[in-house]
């Protein structure tokens, strides 16, 4: 039985559905290189600066620490203190299960590293993740309406209105649903099957305990920044090939990139995400391959890199 569960991550990328997932993955980013002037990429690689490259490496991985700092802050809410170094650790090794396996399972994993190493119930971590989504899709939802409305002067596309509509009635509806999980928590409780109560009060407890008013501001001030960094490391790769775009471009690309990624289709949007930006540039008249091969030099970085940096912490990890 522990052996089963020491391979948890395993069973899941050995299975049909995630190997789908990845022939569905660089069936696209294959499309994508048919696309490409191989010799015009060499020549942008070529001129690339490279200390504008390893910048935005260095800032991307200063996204662990903001989000554990986030997470200490729920966590010690819900009873639970824990060092920044071991929620870091958890929190790579979350992202890096998002980076092969589908169905953003690194969420579930998260709970189940919890769980083994501190014996802390899943369906409260859970609730703690529960809370993260809806801050970052809160967000998420701000700064992308406000990075749409400057991107097009005021006007917003139909392609990019359906997107925001449902981004607001998530929003709302998550807001419901914390709502009638606070107040009718007790009939909820009534109606379901014995087995199934204390995994919801649990749950319930992870979401309404773990973000007290007192510690929005800071617990704010950690999801803007773990945003913004996302966006600076999207700023300086375009710097480093010399591509010509707004910030407020930027912006959009970078949150229609961890849009895309949320999609539970590929590993991290893997394809999806690469497509995605490389269209909206196009959108934007940057030329094809120029497109093409920023899209796939902020993927090295966001996935490929994480993949390798994720993987090695996996691998040296004593908590998996």
């Amino acid at each position: 039985m522990e052996k089963r569960k020491t391979n948890i991550l395993k069973e899941k990328f050995f299975n049909i559905k995630t190997l789908l997932a990845f022939v569905a993955s660089f069936a696209i980013i294959y499309f994508l290189l048919t696309k490409l002037d191989f010799n015009e990429l060499l020549k942008i690689l070529k001129n690339a600066n490279i200390f504008y490259i390893l910048l935005s490496l260095i800032i991307y991985f200063t996204v662990f620490p903001i989000l554990a700092l986030r997470w200490q802050i729920l966590l010690k809410n819900v009873g639970l203190k824990k060092k920044l170094k071991d929620l870091n650790e958890i929190i790579m090794m979350q992202w890096f299960a998002n980076c092969i396996v589908p169905a953003k399972l690194g969420d579930l994993y998260k709970g189940y590293l919890m769980r083994k190493n501190y014996n802390f119930p899943i369906s409260k971590t859970l609730g703690t993740i529960f809370v993260e989504r809806f801050i970052d899709i809160v967000f998420l939802s701000i700064l992308m309406i406000i990075s749409v409305y400057v991107s097009f002067s005021g006007k917003f596309p139909p392609i990019i209105i359906t997107p925001l509509k449902i981004l607001v009635i998530l929003i709302l509806i998550l807001i419901i649903a914390i709502f009638v999980m606070s107040k009718k928590k007790r009939k909820i409780k009534k109606m379901l099957p014995e087995n199934i109560k204390r995994i919801f009060h649990l749950f319930e407890r992870g979401v309404s305990k773990s973000l007290r008013l007192k510690d929005v501001p800071l617990v704010g001030f950690y999801s803007f920044m773990q945003w913004f960094t996302q966006i600076i490391v999207v700023y300086f790769i375009a710097l480093a090939i010399n591509l010509k775009i707004s910030f407020s471009l930027v912006m959009f690309i970078t949150l229609a990139s961890a849009l895309v990624t949320a999609i539970p289709l590929t590993p991290a949007g893997l394809g999806l995400s690469e497509l995605t930006i490389a269209g909206i540039l196009v959108m934007f008249d940057i030329e094809k391959t120029m497109a093409i091969s920023a899209a796939l030099l902020i993927r090295v970085i966001t996935y490929g890199c994480l993949l390798v940096v994720g993987g090695i912490v996996y691998a040296l990890s004593s908590k998996k």
